[in-house]
């Protein structure tokens, strides 16, 4: 904790000043990452709307920084205090969240359920452990509605069988990073759109940058994506 105090104490506004944003970098590194989680389509294990991938852990990864990142230089962007602004850069991810939206809006975020499992998700991957037993109290609990869903990628004959992919393996699935990626343009969007606050307003390009990764095919269009390439699926 005390290198991080270090840090936060970092953070000063005298006079004049200007910064720069770090998360397009971030989101454009990630959104590359989730046209290379396409392609391993090619060679991968699927199915007509997922697959896995070996790069779609790290377009998850680097979307949702991305957006923390984004929340962040919301929160400078706001003018606060300095004692105020370093104690809101020390918060999570959605307690940042909440903070931008109600200074948009004037009330707290309507449902942030979906925020709330994106966090999850990525934590899942940076603090990863294998998870050798497999009952519903020993892995992620949005997990079975993710594999009901087809979120993640479940094997066929999965609930006949009783085999299927291990949990670390379903981390990989294309659908998972592209469900990531959703739900974060449209958490910017719940920000942007209709804010009251002048400055959270002037940010409407961050609507476009959050919307870069709609040129990578969605998994429900992956069928005219193997047709393309001459995939048998």
């Amino acid at each position: 904790m005390g290198k991080r105090k270090d840090r936060l104490n970092q953070f000063a506004v005298t006079g004049n000043y200007s910064y720069c944003s770090l998360y397009p970098h971030v989101l454009c590194s990630g959104v590359a990452l989730l046209q290379l989680a396409l392609q391993d389509r090619k060679r991968s294990v699927l199915n007509g709307r997922n697959h896995l991938s070996i790069h779609a852990p790290g377009a998850i990864v680097l979307g949702v920084t991305a957006l923390d990142l984004w929340l962040s230089e919301a929160i400078v962007s706001l003018a606060l205090p300095d004692e105020q602004t370093r104690e809101l850069l020390d918060g999570t991810l959605t307690g940042k969240y909440a903070q931008v939206y109600a200074a948009a809006h004037n009330r707290p975020p309507r449902n942030g359920s979906d925020l709330e499992i994106l966090v999850d998700v990525r934590h899942e991957i940076v603090h990863h452990f294998p998870r050798p037993t497999r009952t519903p109290q020993h892995v992620p609990k949005w997990l079975p509605e993710f594999e009901r869903q087809g979120i993640v990628l479940v094997a066929e004959h999965a609930a006949r069988t009783k085999v299927d992919f291990d949990p670390t393996q379903k981390l990989g699935s294309y659908g998972l990073a592209y469900w990531v990626f959703r739900v974060i343009e449209r958490s910017v969007v719940d920000v942007i759109q209709d804010a009251s606050e002048p400055r959270i307003q002037m940010q409407d390009c961050d609507v476009q940058n959050f919307a870069l990764y709609r040129s990578v095919c969605p998994p429900e269009e992956l069928g005219t994506f193997d047709k393309t390439v001459g995939h048998n699926v």
